[in-house]
């Protein structure tokens, strides 16, 4: 590498070794850590304030405007209309499912100093520090996608079922999501 007097390379960055011999992201301080898991945080919470304005709308426009049963689910072929607002609640349970998991429980354990693992390990930790009301009930969740996605076409009966189920489930999985809004704002954040 070629450097200039400032000890960057030619291309204006750092030297990513400094002039002691030592990594210079090992200098890095640990408020400076947190500060960059905070701001990865930040950002998977925004993600998520967008997919829970969409799950709250579908689950609203699906439950609370019908009687949602077996034979409604059979009658989504011939109204148009009910296919557009079980897919609209299915898609956005399993998005709004999959980032809280997936995405903000690991970016909420990262931000904490916490080990991420597994996705179960990383819901069981979440739960003990009281964020998810409870890690069985967000599993059922989880193993409901492939029902949803698949079901309606095969078993009205068992497809209904799961529809229910997943309004309950959203209802659970919004609740843990308020929880772990009010467990951020009420922290002390870095600046």
């Amino acid at each position: 590498m070629i450097f200039d007097d400032e000890r960057k390379c030619h291309n204006g960055r750092p030297d990513p070794i400094d002039s002691g011999g030592q990594d210079a992201g090992a200098k890095m301080s640990l408020e400076d850590n947190q500060q960059q898991h905070y701001h990865r945080l930040l950002q998977v919470i925004e993600l998520l304030v967008k997919a829970e304005a969409g799950l709250r709308r579908s689950q609203k426009r699906l439950f609370e405007q019908q009687q949602v049963d077996t034979d409604w689910v059979l009658s989504i072929d011939e109204v148009p209309e009910r296919e557009d607002m079980m897919e609209s609640f299915v898609s956005k349970f399993n998005r709004f499912q999959d980032m809280a998991g997936d995405k903000l429980l690991p970016a909420m354990l990262i931000w904490k100093g916490e080990r991420t693992g597994a996705f179960i390990d990383n819901l069981n930790r979440a739960e003990r520090l009281g964020w998810v009301i409870s890690a069985q009930q967000w599993l059922e969740a989880r193993a409901l996608r492939n029902k949803l996605v698949h079901e309606y076409m095969v078993d009205a009966k068992v497809f209904t079922q799961s529809l229910l189920l997943a309004n309950g489930l959203s209802t659970m999985m919004l609740q843990t999501w308020q929880n772990i809004q009010s467990y951020v704002e009420s922290s002390h954040a870095p600046e």
